[in-house]
C-alpha cells in the first residue's frame, strides 16, 4: 500500500512500547504515524522514523490539519488510561493498532485503543476492552474477557474463559488457567501460574501463583 493511501494518526507516548507500535504499523497495515507527541521526552527524539514533535500543547495543531486519530503508546496502565480520557475530551479519535502477525479468531471483540503485537493471538469470542495491551506472543484464549487498560505481558497466556479487571498486569510468562477471575488493579508477576481467583489490587507471584 502507498504511503499516501495509509490513514495518519499521532502517536502519544516516546518510550520503548511506542516504537513497538510503530514498528508493527511500518510492517504492515492501514495507518501512517505522522508524529509523536510526549511532555517528557525532547523534541526531535526519534521512535523508528518518526519523530517527538512537541508535548500536548502542539496537539491542537493536528486537529487543525484534519488529523483527528490517535493511539496512545503508554505501557503504564494508569496512565495509558488517564491520558486516552485527555485526549478524548480534546477530540482525538483513539484507534487500535494490529500487528500483521496478531491472529484475532471468529466473533472476537476488540474495542478502541488496543494494541495488539507480534504473534499474539486473541481466540474465539474473547472480549477485548478499550486501551488494552496484547503483548508479543501473548494469548487471550478464547471466552475470555479483559477489561480497560489492561496489559498482557509478552508470552504471557489466559486460558480459556478467563476474566481480568481494569488496569490489570498479567506480567511475561505468566500462565492462568481456564475459568479464573482476576480482580482489578493487579498485578501478577513474571512467570506466575494463576490457579485461583485473585481479589482486586492484589499481586500474585510464584508457581502456584500466591498473593503477596
Amino acid at each position: 500500500m502507498k504511503s499516501n493511501d495509509l490513514i495518519p494518526f499521532i502517536c502519544y507516548g516516546a518510550g520503548g512500547h511506542a516504537a513497538v507500535v510503530e514498528s508493527a504499523i511500518i510492517q504492515g497495515g492501514e495507518y501512517y504515524m505522522v508524529g509523536v507527541a510526549d511532555d517528557n521526552i525532547a523534541q526531535g527524539t526519534r521512535l523508528i522514523h518518526a519523530e517527538v514533535l512537541g508535548g500536548k500543547d502542539e496537539l491542537a495543531k493536528f486537529l487543525n490539519n484534519g488529523i483527528f486519530k490517535m493511539h496512545v503508546a503508554v505501557g503504564n496502565n494508569c496512565t495509558r488510561h488517564k491520558i486516552i480520557d485527555e485526549m478524548k475530551k480534546m477530540g482525538f479519535e483513539i484507534i487500535t493498532i494490529k500487528h500483521p502477525s496478531a491472529i484475532v479468531e471468529v466473533k472476537a471483540e476488540i474495542n478502541s485503543g488496543c494494541f495488539l503485537s507480534t504473534q499474539s493471538v486473541v481466540g474465539a469470542r474473547a472480549k477485548i476492552g478499550h486501551g488494552c495491551i496484547v503483548n508479543t506472543s501473548a494469548v487471550v484464549e478464547h471466552d475470555c474477557v479483559l477489561g480497560d487498560c489492561v496489559h498482557i505481558c509478552p508470552g504471557a497466556h489466559l486460558a480459556g474463559d478467563v476474566e481480568v479487571g481494569e488496569m490489570t498486569m498479567v506480567g511475561t510468562g505468566a500462565a492462568v488457567i481456564p475459568g479464573i477471575t482476576i480482580g482489578k488493579n493487579c498485578t501478577i508477576g513474571a512467570g506466575a501460574v494463576v490457579i485461583k481467583d485473585v481479589k482486586s489490587n492484589a499481586t500474585v507471584v510464584g508457581n502456584p501463583g500466591r498473593v503477596v
